[in-house]
């Protein structure tokens, strides 16, 4: 407990009636202390009255300083002895005493892991983000130019370089790059599989690209696309893949089609935008994992053929004829944050799947006027859940949006009712601009309490008091 000023000021009055009258004001009570003339002058004094070194002054007292015997934390790491407070620092020197962060933050006065990358010694986590090493996220934040799924930076000794003036010789390396993809999967092995494109457009004409097991003996491959885009003139598939692969950060321009996945190795598309094939954008014959992918289409965005089983999550299908057919009793999906408009015939026709789930999924805006059945989604046989979507697609021609045989929970369908949906406008914002977000007053907004964690875009859910139905989730 501090004590009161009176007692400590009529202490101070005693020992100065005991002094000789000589001393007065001046006599130095011992252990009594001052710092700034303001307080000082509150004992009657006229300078400073400094502790001796290594003591705080407090309550007008000499004590031992608190921030000396009990230390600083790495946010404000030095002790400032003489006003018993933790300060910042203003070297690494100050931080040196703290194993995990000994890098010393002018900025802040707080004492961090790291400034830069070369302060993150572990390999496991490359990168300075925010005082912090972290591991890598994206392929650019490696000088090497790709990004390993376990967060290490990829050494160029694993990789096969390309260039869009490369040349299909040699051995594919960074100051020596080729072309082509199929040349340099033939230059790919167990421990340099890793193929690195460096940003630009790859001109393919009518030569068809291929990973498979003639061209590559690596268990596994990973294309790191830099932000390149690939196109074909040819009607075959602008890139067949049929090894277990992961393709990222590509924009792919078909002629014919442009994607073929096939066999029973797994298939990863992450940040894939595929445009302009007049029949299929991406054959999906194989098990294929999707992430983050934009296909706009002449024809069928994403066919399932054989035993093809997909796992969708953010995407968006813009156009062409249909989003997602199923031409095989052996497909599934599994389907999340995906957003389809301007189809012109039925969005998802799964009637030949095996089933799966849907899951926060906006259709507006497609189906067909012509014929007969639903006019934006076609369930299997079998059946599949719809969950937390939105299936909206209004016509001159009445039908519902979608047939009987698919469970449907808490989903809106419409404008024509559904028996197990909401019948509810949307209230999209403004859809002749193509612009399918919610708007404020729609009844899709904080009406659930479950959901993914991100949405279509990749904000965070829920943004609200719940979550969102369909494919966003509104601020």
């Amino acid at each position: 407990m501090k004590p009161a000023l009176p007692v400590v000021l009529f202490a101070l009055f005693t020992m100065a009636v005991l002094a000789p009258t000589a001393a007065c004001t001046t006599t130095k009570a011992p252990g009594v202390c001052c710092i700034g003339a303001e307080d000082c002058a509150r004992l009657g004094l006229t300078e400073d009255r400094p502790c001796p070194q290594g003591q705080a002054c407090a309550d007008f007292q000499c004590t031992v300083a608190a921030c000396s015997t009990q230390g600083c934390a790495a946010e404000a790491p030095v002790c400032d002895v003489a006003a018993d407070v933790c300060t910042g620092c203003t070297a690494s020197a100050d931080c040196s005493r703290f194993a995990d962060t000994d890098v010393c933050s002018i900025e802040t006065g707080a004492c961090v892991e790291c400034l830069a990358p070369a302060d993150c010694a572990a390999a496991a986590e490359p990168v300075c983000d925010n005082g912090a090493c972290r591991g890598c996220r994206l392929d650019a934040e490696c000088p090497s130019g790709a990004c390993g799924d376990d967060g290490a930076c990829v050494s160029e000794a694993e990789i096969v370089y390309l260039s869009p003036t490369g040349t299909d010789a040699g051995t594919c390396t960074r100051g020596v790059p080729c072309r082509g993809l199929t040349f340099a999967a033939d230059q790919t092995f167990a421990s340099r599989n890793h193929l690195v494109m460096a940003p630009g457009t790859y001109d393919y004409g009518l030569n068809p690209q291929f990973l498979d097991a003639s061209t590559t003996a690596a268990p596994q491959v990973f294309v790191h696309g830099s932000g390149s885009s690939i196109s074909t003139t040819s009607d075959a598939a602008l890139l067949t893949i049929s090894v277990n692969a992961t393709l990222r950060d590509l924009d792919l321009i078909g002629g014919g089609s442009v994607l073929r996945l096939d066999g029973t190795s797994p298939i990863v598309l992450e940040r894939i935008r595929v445009r302009d094939s007049i029949f299929v954008g991406i054959r999906v014959g194989a098990p294929v994992t999707m992430r983050d992918v934009r296909i706009e289409m002449a024809g069928t965005g994403i066919s399932l053929v054989n035993s093809g089983r997909l796992i969708l999550d953010r995407g968006v299908i813009r156009g062409g004829v249909t989003a997602i057919e199923s031409l095989g009793f052996g497909t599934s999906v599994e389907i999340a944050n995906l957003m389809v408009f301007g189809t012109s015939d039925v969005a998802l026709d799964l009637a030949m799947s095996s089933g799966g789930t849907i899951e926060s999924t906006t259709i507006a805006d497609s189906g067909t006027d012509a014929g007969s059945g639903p006019r934006a989604f076609r369930c299997p046989p079998a059946g599949l859940t719809i969950r937390s979507s939105i299936i909206w697609a209004p016509g001159t021609i009445t039908r519902p949006p979608i047939d009987n045989t698919c469970t449907l929970v808490s989903t809106i369908a419409g404008p024509v009712a559904v028996p197990g949906a909401t019948n509810s406008d949307p209230r999209f914002v403004e859809p002749a601009a193509n612009d399918y977000h919610l708007s404020a007053n729609s009844p899709a907004r904080d009406a659930i309490d479950t959901g993914p964690s991100i949405d279509f875009e990749g904000d965070p859910r829920p943004r609200g008091a719940r979550f969102d139905i369909g494919a966003d989730e509104s601020p």
